[in-house]
This record gives C-alpha cells, sequence and structure tokens, in this order.
C-alpha cells in the first residue's frame, strides 16, 4: 500500500512537471514566433523603405558632392585671384619701397643723406647692396624676372659705373629722378652683369621659366 502511494506520487510529480516543460515550450515558441514575425517585418520595411527613397537618396548624395566640389573650386579661384592681385601690387609698390628704404638708409634730412652720398662714394670703402624680390615669380609673371640679393664693393667697380651711380643717388635725394628709374639704375650698376656677389641668386625665363641658381 505505501509503495503504491510512492508511485502515485512520483507520477503526479512528473507529470506536472512535463506540463511546466510543456507549457515553457510553448512560450518559447510563441516567442520565438512573435520575434520572426518582428523581423520579417521590420525586413519587408526596410525594403519597402529602399525601394521608395533609394534614388532620392543617391540625388541627394549626387547633389551635396556637386555643391562641395563647386564650393572648394570656387575657392581655390578666389585665392588664386587674391595672390594675383597681391603679387600685381607688390609689384607696382616695389621700386617706390625700395628706393625709400636705400635712401633712407643714409639718413633723415636731404643734406645729412647728400654728405653720406659723397662720403660713402669718395672713401669707396663700402659695398652697397640691392635686394630684389618678387612674391611670385615664374610662369606668371610673363616677364623675365631675377630675385636674390646683390653686394658689390665701390672699390671693385668701373669709375663710369660708381659716378654714374652717385649721380642717380643724388638726383633722387633732390626729388630730381623717380623711384622706378632709380630702382633699376640701383639693379644695374650693382648687379653689374653679375659682377656683384649674390645670395640665392635666380633668373626665371620668359619661355622656359626654369629657376636656375646663379654661383658667385
Amino acid at each position: 500500500m505505501a509503495g503504491f502511494r510512492v508511485g502515485a506520487l512520483a507520477q503526479g510529480r512528473m507529470s506536472m512537471r512535463l506540463k511546466h516543460c510543456v507549457k515553457t515550450s510553448a512560450a518559447t515558441f510563441v516567442a520565438l514566433l512573435a520575434s520572426t514575425h518582428t523581423a520579417s517585418a521590420q525586413t519587408q520595411g526596410f525594403n519597402s523603405f529602399m525601394d521608395n527613397y533609394f534614388g532620392y537618396m543617391v540625388f541627394a548624395a549626387i547633389a551635396f558632392w556637386w555643391w562641395r566640389r563647386r564650393k572648394r573650386n570656387k575657392l581655390a579661384a578666389q585665392g588664386r585671384e587674391q595672390a594675383t592681385t597681391n603679387t600685381a601690387e607688390f609689384r607696382r609698390n616695389f621700386p617706390e619701397q625700395n628706393s625709400r628704404d636705400a635712401l633712407l638708409a643714409l639718413g633723415a634730412t636731404e643734406s645729412d643723406r647728400a654728405k653720406r652720398i659723397d662720403d660713402i662714394f669718395n672713401h669707396r670703402s663700402e659695398s652697397l647692396t640691392f635686394e630684389m624680390k618678387d612674391p611670385n615669380p615664374g610662369p606668371t609673371s610673363g616677364i623675365v624676372i631675377i630675385t636674390g640679393t646683390f653686394v658689390r664693393a665701390l672699390a671693385a667697380m668701373a669709375p663710369r659705373e660708381r659716378e654714374s651711380l652717385r649721380a642717380a643717388y643724388h638726383l633722387f635725394n633732390m626729388n630730381e629722378f623717380d623711384a622706378k628709374s632709380f630702382c633699376h639704375v640701383r639693379l644695374a650698376l650693382i648687379y653689374g652683369d653679375g659682377k656683384a656677389q649674390n645670395t640665392d641668386a635666380r633668373f626665371y625665363g620668359r619661355r622656359e621659366f626654369q629657376d636656375q641658381p646663379e654661383h658667385s
């Protein structure tokens, strides 16, 4: 009798466990089915979205690329235009600025400068320097350009060159010589067809526009 009760009790417990397992499995299956349905719905929704709006997305991407490219080209063109403007302005102002600096280095007043000019050329113990600059030499210049710093000793100059340079200094000091002409005369006589010592002198030819360092 007791064995029968134990067996019945064990059978009841097993039945309850089986029922619990069945319920758990059913719940798991329902949840899996629901998630599969949700994923399928999401996939279908994404595919539907791509079918409806993919063309617009491609068009928007192309439009954005074109806008960025146009903006970049516009900024580059503005930069080139500004560089050209700055170069032209520098070249326009260079002779006057260069000549003024050369003259003011000799004194504050006309009489002081005249005395200093004669003193330099009479003693011939000093050297004169000419610094030729250009912010954008080469192909964009369209002309022959020489740049660099040129130094020439007065004692090494021929008397005709030296006296011509003295006269140019005096005339410019008396305001009888324009700045551009004085600048060109100084460059020509100090450079002296390559007789001057130089630092980083370069020539930019009209055709080849190849920079070639000059050897001292």
